[in-house]
């Protein structure tokens, strides 16, 4: 559903990404992105354990670390972030 947008609606910052308490390494337990999931890869590519998300709110700067083969590879991948224009969430 689209809980998401209720938990939006009661953040008591209206700019996340103007908040220094953003900027930290957290452990992405929920995600509606089928390519951070790894759905369309077979089953032993997919990440396990955990999914870490590095966020630089000050440079909007994004890393995703991800473990596959049963904890054995690590992948990662960049990205910048680009805020949208009512500034609550990236696109």
């Amino acid at each position: 559903g689209l809980q998401y947008l209720e938990l939006e609606a009661v953040n008591p910052n209206p700019n996340p990404l103007e908040s220094a308490q953003l900027t930290g390494t957290w452990r992405l337990v929920y995600t509606t992105s089928d390519s951070i999931l790894g759905v369309s890869r077979a089953r032993p590519f997919r990440p396990r354990p955990k999914i870490l998300q590095s966020i630089n709110a000050e440079t909007l700067t994004a890393k995703n670390e991800e473990w596959v083969l049963m904890g054995l590879l690590k992948n990662q991948v960049r990205a910048e972030l680009e805020p949208r224009g009512d500034g609550r969430t990236v696109d």
